[in-house]
């Protein structure tokens, strides 16, 4: 096993941090679709994007969502009791 920097960051947890964050994008971005083909059917409104197209914005998508998820979080962490403690 690669160790990066000696018990801390090893080859294992960084692979580990990547399969994680692919799956979280994946099961994400397969909500955002099924809401965006949801939103079309409830409307009738026909896709007129293709396949490829359409599955690389819904991947962008959800990767803004999990990013401004992620900003919120650390904002809400960083406000309040937590901020008090830390100064």
């Amino acid at each position: 096993m690669l160790a990066l920097f000696p018990g801390f960051i090893t080859l294992v947890s960084i692979l580990g941090l990547v399969v994680g964050l692919v799956t979280t994008l994946w099961t994400a971005s397969g909500y955002i679709k099924a809401f965006c083909r949801t939103m079309n059917a409830a409307y009738g409104v026909r896709e007129k994007r293709g396949r490829l197209r359409w599955n690389v914005q819904m991947y962008v998508l959800s990767g803004l969502f999990l990013l401004l998820f992620a900003i919120g979080l650390v904002g809400a962490l960083l406000s309040g009791p937590v901020a008090v403690a830390v100064s």
